[in-house]
């Protein structure tokens, strides 16, 4: 080997001056293609990273004034946290897994431990699932939803209940930004995560859906034991904890049209509307063909904190057009695209 390497070297020194130069040009030549092939690769991760961030400034679902009501979801559990900016206050109401409640898209009546993995069985997506369900069982507007595998034991005080106050709810959400698991952009994380650690501990306030009365526990066919929760002490409940100050302060008037074949279409669209703050005064069916949306007596209504956030959450267009329904400022129409939305499996 030491010989052939003398060998190598000594014919090496045996050639002419510009083949030696030739050679040396063409490795420097190489070495320079893979240093810009690196640079090109590491120029290309750089730009995918900067519009990656681009992306989540542009897109917020939050515009930072709002309320943001969203679901978070660990194990079996099921928690819908309400962040009001306007009153500094973050509400939790804990909806424990042996609740029995309706679910959105048709799927019938779980308990709310299922929720998640039923979404997952079906295709469905257990966040979309727990997002919807959440809207269809409160009655209010839900933005997003969170998934955190976490075990219970760290939410369980000296009496083994579950109870997520301000400490809890910031672990949450360090677990979100860092798994990326929900549909909530990372700028709103963010934004969220450090308004939520700004807040004094005395404005956190936890709920516990079955601590407050608002039903009993019954026997199904099966002999499995649900809590069944009374609907009229149930909006009671999501009033205290979800209706919108800037709604309120606002004190529209609505109307709410179903111009659908589905009939109690208009009644639950009202209802999201009341447990929000607004006040709906007229709700009925019509055969009158209309389109979906918000439609609005005058310009300056359309511009209003209400209209453009149920606009927002319920996915419909912003019409200047006066229906005349007589009392009502705002009247809601919703069609056939709204429940395949909202209700259509």
């Amino acid at each position: 080997m030491v010989k052939n390497k003398r060998v190598v070297e000594k014919n090496n020194n045996q050639l002419p001056q510009w083949k030696k130069k030739q050679i040396i040009k063409k490795e420097r030549s190489f070495v320079s293609a893979v240093k810009l092939v690196l640079l090109v690769l590491l120029l290309l991760g750089l730009v995918f990273v900067i519009y990656q961030i681009i992306v989540q400034l542009r897109k917020p679902r939050w515009d930072g004034r709002s309320n943001f009501n969203f679901t978070i979801s660990w194990q079996d559990q099921f928690l819908v946290v309400s962040y009001k900016p306007s009153a500094k206050v973050a509400s939790v109401l804990y909806i424990p897994a042996d609740t029995y409640i309706s679910l959105a898209k048709g799927f019938g009546e779980y308990p709310a431990g299922s929720v998640w993995p039923l979404g997952e069985l079906e295709d469905f997506g257990g966040g979309r699932l727990a997002q919807l369900s959440a809207q269809h069982f409160l009655g209010v507007p839900i933005r997003g939803w969170g998934r955190v595998d976490e075990s219970n034991n760290f939410f369980e005080n000296d009496e083994k209940e579950i109870k997520v106050g301000k400490k809890e709810l910031i672990v949450l959400f360090g677990k979100l930004i860092i798994s990326r698991k929900t549909n909530i952009g990372l700028f709103d994380l963010v934004r969220l995560f450090y308004s939520l650690n700004s807040l004094p501990l005395s404005n956190f306030k936890y709920y516990s859906l079955q601590k407050t009365r608002s039903g009993e526990y019954v026997k199904l066919p099966d002999g499995s034991l649900v809590f069944k929760v009374k609907s009229e002490f149930l909006d009671s409940l999501v009033k205290e904890v979800f209706q919108d100050p800037s709604v309120i302060d606002e004190g529209i008037i609505w109307a709410v049209i179903n111009d659908t074949d589905h009939r109690g279409m208009a009644l639950e669209t009202a209802r999201l509307i009341n447990n929000s703050g607004g006040e709906v005064t007229i709700v009925y069916d019509t055969d009158k063909p209309i389109a979906g949306g918000i439609y609005c007596r005058e310009e300056n209504i359309c511009e209003t904190y209400s209209v453009r956030m149920f606009a927002e959450s319920l996915g419909l267009p912003i019409i200047i057009e006066d229906l005349n329904e007589s009392r009502a400022e705002v009247v809601l129409v919703v069609d056939e695209k709204y429940w395949e939305k909202f209700y259509k499996r």
